[in-house]
């Protein structure tokens, strides 16, 4: 943030998600971080946490609308929601069988919401500070909106 541009704290029901309307020129912008630790002891629970969260983008999203008014609405989502899917992870052998399907709900939430992925498959978004192990869970979504 600085003095050019006005934001706007958009409240969301979870420690784990935080999102800003910034006011840039004639355009403005829901910026959103959010994580999800994938913490639950069961698959069941970490469905449930993960659900939680997504039902929390999207109402905070809608909260964002709505302030937003008639003006355009572009959405910046960046998160760690901490599952694997190969638009995001790119295709390993291994990971896609590991962990298939555990991504599967967030592309839902992705189509039913119309945001795009806007890093390339693959991308590394954490790298291991000896270099041998990387991540590519983390996901940033994107929305322009009329």
């Amino acid at each position: 943030m600085n003095s050019r541009c006005k934001a706007t704290q958009i409240p969301a029901d979870s420690y784990d998600v935080a999102a800003a309307l910034i006011q840039l020129k004639e355009r403005q912008l829901l910026l959103v971080a959010c994580y999800e630790a994938r913490a639950a002891d069961t698959e069941a629970g970490r469905e449930r946490d993960l659900e939680a969260v997504l039902q929390t983008l999207k109402a905070t999203i809608q909260k964002a609308q709505q302030q937003a008014g008639l003006g355009q609405l572009e959405v910046l989502i960046c998160t760690d929601l901490n599952r694997y899917h190969v638009l995001w992870g790119g295709y390993h052998p291994v990971r896609a069988q590991e962990r298939r399907g555990e991504g599967d709900r967030i592309v839902d939430f992705v189509q039913e919401m119309g945001l795009n992925s806007l890093l390339p498959a693959g991308t590394v978004t954490w790298e291991h500070q000896s270099r041998d192990i990387t991540s590519t869970v983390d996901i940033i979504l994107g929305l322009k909106t009329i």
